[in-house]
């Protein structure tokens, strides 16, 4: 008796070997299915960013609100290996205020501190100064979301925050 079953497609009259789809439908859903299981298990699930691929862990940053009057937790994925970086690129993206010539960003970690320093890259000759022409609400929006995103998080394992600008200290 013959294992291999073959069957004839009658839209184009050729034959194939249903022994050898079942076994590549069978091997596919095996793959769909252990695939969809370790999602779930992990909570790191793989960017699909060409420019880096790397795992990313959920995050919570906190966002104003159109009146900038309250901050609002928003669910995010970050990068694994930078999540500080990536939480503050966010609040940058989202933030909608006042343009104080902010071009950049750096972000440097005292891991013996547990300090961020977020360094502000800003194209305006006053440097620092031009934070200080912000409103106290476009202040609140920037500063408050960036403080309590980082310091409410065990994630980021971060207790102290300073701001700079164009590597100057300021207050905010």
């Amino acid at each position: 008796m013959k294992d291999n079953m073959m069957s004839l497609d009658r839209r184009t009259g050729t034959s194939f070997s249903l022994t050898k789809v079942s076994t590549k439908v069978f091997a596919a859903v095996a793959i769909a299915l252990s695939l969809s299981v370790s999602a779930n298990a992990e909570p790191v699930a793989q960017s699909r960013n060409t420019r880096s691929q790397q795992a990313q862990v959920p995050a919570i940053v906190y966002l104003p609100d159109v009146q900038l009057q309250q901050l609002a937790p928003q669910e995010v994925a970050v990068a694994a290996n930078r999540p500080v970086t990536d939480a503050v690129g966010k609040i940058l993206q989202a933030y909608k205020g006042q343009d104080v010539g902010i071009r950049g960003y750096d972000v440097k970690i005292d891991q013996n501190t547990h300090t961020a320093t977020i360094n502000f890259i800003v194209n305006d000759p006053r440097g620092a100064e031009a934070f200080d022409s912000l409103s106290s609400a476009n202040q609140y929006a920037l500063f408050e979301s960036i403080r309590q995103t980082l310091l409410s998080q065990s994630l980021f394992n971060i207790q102290e925050i300073n701001f700079t600008a164009n590597g100057v200290p300021f207050d905010i």
